[in-house]
């Protein structure tokens, strides 16, 4: 090949190169304009939490980079998991960052849902409650996953005041049925732990 084939070639791919670097949209990355004085960018950060993916509750660590969590680990100083984590756990940021998850309300009109505001929605809800509960005491249900002793609590509260009983607790990973048989089988109502090490 000589020299003036290698610099056509060459121009070519730069050419092509150059235009398909301009057919994307301009994006720009801003930086938060009131960081919190403990974050440091570029710097990961840890925090403690619980897993909810499962009723176990696991210990996590979250690691942040810029106020997003990125990457989550087992606590090793929890008593249920002791720095371990399941597949769910470690799936946890996929129903966190899941482009599918609602961004905000929806209202179903004529069989299809249309996108509403906040505000709207909090009014939309406030007046039904306060209809249902005119007409009657436990007029109101809530069904609601496993949750925390203080967001039942609330749950509990707010639906004392419009004379409804407590939420229902409905968690399609439940171990009860398992921790049934165990009560049954062996007289204590307990999940096995399995030692995998040791299966033949």
């Amino acid at each position: 090949m000589d020299r003036r084939t290698f610099l056509k070639i060459a121009g070519m791919g730069s050419a092509a190169f150059a235009t398909g670097c301009n057919s994307h949209p301009e994006r720009h990355l801003f930086t938060l304009v009131h960081a919190p004085d403990d974050m440091v960018t570029g710097e990961a950060t840890w925090y403690a939490s619980t897993c909810r993916e499962c009723p176990a509750g696991c210990g996590l660590l979250a690691k942040n980079r810029e106020g997003r969590a990125i990457k989550l680990e087992g606590n090793p100083l929890h008593p249920v998991n002791r720095g371990k984590l399941c597949a769910r756990g470690q799936a946890g940021l996929q129903g966190l960052y899941n482009p599918d998850r609602l961004n905000q309300p929806l209202l179903k009109v004529e069989g299809k849902w249309q996108p509403i505001a906040f505000e709207q929605a909090f009014s939309l809800l406030q007046r039904q409650l306060v209809n249902a509960a005119a007409a009657g005491p436990n007029r109101i249900a809530m069904l609601t996953e496993t949750v925390g002793q203080n967001l039942s609590t609330l749950f509990s509260t707010v639906l004392a005041q419009y004379g409804a009983h407590a939420p229902l607790v409905y968690e399609p990973y439940a171990f009860e049925s398992l921790k049934a048989a165990h009560k049954m089988v062996f007289g204590q109502a307990i999940l096995p732990g399995y030692r995998m090490d040791q299966a033949d």
